[in-house]
């Protein structure tokens, strides 16, 4: 089982985007350090929550500083970007870091209105042309133009997915699945066994790939256990509720669940993995397990650089 790493450039209560982004370019540093195999980042826009909006900018800087982990977006989103842009930007990516890039394909959209009408007035949204869009990615992808190296089989493409509809989508072109545990558990396995059933070997991609994206958090004492785990619970309920609950620092610990808020906490706990380093491994290997999956994408929701930093250490010393 290989372990990566997704990080949505979250930015904390009294720090800065910039903050965010050196967090991220040492977290991928160290992760390279510690084994991880992968290093995504997301694409949000006009969010306050999140820094990143540009992974390929990001991607490359990650890529320059460290040597050999694979770096990627986690994902582009591809409704948002012109076709030609996306294959000569990741072309060019896989020109300067051979082998180590990879292309995690998104069909999501921004929640602000305004955001979808700038980089979408056609609000073309729909699978149809989602799935025209990647077969036309993939055919410029292999052309050989402006004197870059024809890319092969690279960067390496991935289709995200939350559901039904894009994992289908992902085993009808035979492309490896990223499947967001992280956003959908429920519908997990019957998603992930659809792709499996109906995916349609190529020469790139002979057998089904998948990888699973999943919260994850490891403490080596019950007390910060605990105290990380309620952060979590905290900011997925503040991300259910649309952010209409308060982000200060302490809040996550000092705010007393409702009645209704404790059950969404509850059913939020299907999306997260958490233990000492002790049992950590042995819950990894069993999720991966459970859904046969190749690699898991791990994710740390945490207000604390400190406290993320800790998390992946202590993951990779308990499983690599």
């Amino acid at each position: 089982m290989q372990l990566s790493i997704l990080d949505q450039t979250l930015v904390n209560p009294g720090s800065t985007p910039r903050e965010s982004i050196q967090h991220c370019i040492t977290l991928a540093k160290l992760a390279e350090q510690w084994g991880y195999h992968r290093f995504w980042v997301t694409e949000h826009h006009n969010s306050t929550q999140f820094a990143c909006a540009s992974p390929a900018i990001l991607m490359a800087r990650l890529a320059a500083e460290t040597s050999s982990i694979r770096i990627g977006a986690g994902g582009l989103l591809l409704p948002n970007h012109p076709v030609q842009q996306v294959a000569d930007t990741f072309k060019m990516l896989h020109t300067l870091y051979p082998g180590r890039i990879d292309l995690g394909i998104g069909r999501g959209g921004s929640e602000s209105t305004l955001v979808r009408q700038l980089l979408n007035p056609a609000h073309t949204y729909d699978i149809g042309t989602y799935k025209h869009n990647i077969l036309e990615l993939s055919e410029l992808l292999g052309q050989h133009d402006n004197g870059l190296e024809q890319p092969k089989n690279l960067p390496e493409r991935w289709l995200l997915s939350s559901g039904m509809p894009t994992a289908r989508l992902a085993a009808e072109l035979g492309l490896p699945l990223s499947y967001a545990h992280f956003i959908n558990p429920t519908d997990g396995p019957a998603t992930v066994q659809l792709y499996r059933d109906h995916f349609s070997p190529n020469e790139v991609n002979r057998i089904p790939k998948i990888s699973m994206a999943v919260f994850v958090i490891c403490a080596e004492e019950e007390k910060d256990l605990k105290r990380l785990l309620r952060e979590l619970d905290f900011g997925l309920l503040r991300s259910d509720r649309k952010k209409q609950l308060p982000l200060l620092p302490g809040t996550a610990q000092q705010y007393e669940f409702s009645g209704d808020e404790q059950i969404q906490v509850m059913e939020n706990r299907q999306k997260i993995i958490w233990g000492p380093p002790q049992t950590i491994g042995q819950q990894l290997q069993a999720f991966a397990d459970n859904y046969s999956a190749d690699e898991l994408m791990l994710l740390v929701h945490s207000s604390d650089q400190k406290d993320k930093l800790t998390i992946f250490r202590l993951l990779a010393k308990a499983c690599f």
